[in-house]
């Protein structure tokens, strides 16, 4: 039948490899980009490459349930929205104090207690891992 590609690379075909592989890197790099519509190849190449040599990955990790978090979702998403918004349109001369205004408010309106709650779970589970 018709051919299909379901993801780019059909990645979801080549699992077993997690990608691409033509046995030549570079080859591995150009065919990838091509699989970008719209996007100029060099751009997927570089970031291919950069990505291969020079990226660091972080933890993932999970402590439970923060309960500071409770309720406060919707809240310091709109404040956070607002800040990133006053911060973009203001004056340059004005942006330091537009943006430690709004985020001293986010931290005081709960921020501070999830970072805090965050901050000794994630001692707990993993000390100074």
């Amino acid at each position: 039948g018709d051919k299909i590609m379901n993801s780019p690379n059909n990645i979801d075909y080549t699992i077993t490899i997690n990608g691409l592989d033509l046995g030549d890197p570079e080859l591995n790099a150009r065919s990838i980009a091509l699989g970008y519509p719209g996007v100029d190849a060099r751009f997927i190449t570089r970031a291919y490459e950069l990505t291969n040599r020079d990226a660091r990955y972080g933890q993932n990790v999970s402590v439970g349930e923060i309960v500071a978090e409770e309720g406060m979702g919707p809240v310091l998403t709109e404040k956070r929205d607002n800040l990133l918004v006053q911060a973009v349109v203001a004056k340059p001369e004005e942006f330091d104090s537009v943006w430690d205004r709004g985020f001293q408010d986010y931290l005081r309106s709960g921020g501070q207690a999830i970072i805090d709650e965050r901050a000794a779970k994630y001692d707990k589970f993993y000390g100074d891992n």
